[in-house]
């Protein structure tokens, strides 16, 4: 079996791939995404990465902000925390 046949094995547990819902969406809501300039930067790997290249590009141009879940927070807390007691 290829990826692309496993792939479209998934719509039959309701998986929809491609962008065409989020194209529909925003085309019903007049495009709001085109008022202002924005990179969103979400997945499960490489965010820190990818924000800090595109700040180091984007720096003379536009205002490059981060915002992390509170969670994220909290863990890295516990992992300093962890550190500090010499066990890290």
């Amino acid at each position: 079996m290829t990826e692309r046949e496993w792939l479209a094995r998934l719509e039959w547990f309701g998986i929809k791939l491609g962008l065409d819902t989020i194209g529909e969406l925003t085309a019903a809501l007049g495009h709001p995404e085109r008022a202002y300039p924005v990179v969103h930067v979400a997945g499960t790997n490489g965010k820190g990465s990818v924000v800090a290249m595109i700040e180091r590009v984007e720096n003379r141009a536009y205002v490059v902000e981060t915002e992390l879940d509170a969670e994220l927070l909290e863990a890295e807390k516990v992992f300093e925390g962890v550190h500090a007691c010499g066990t890290g």
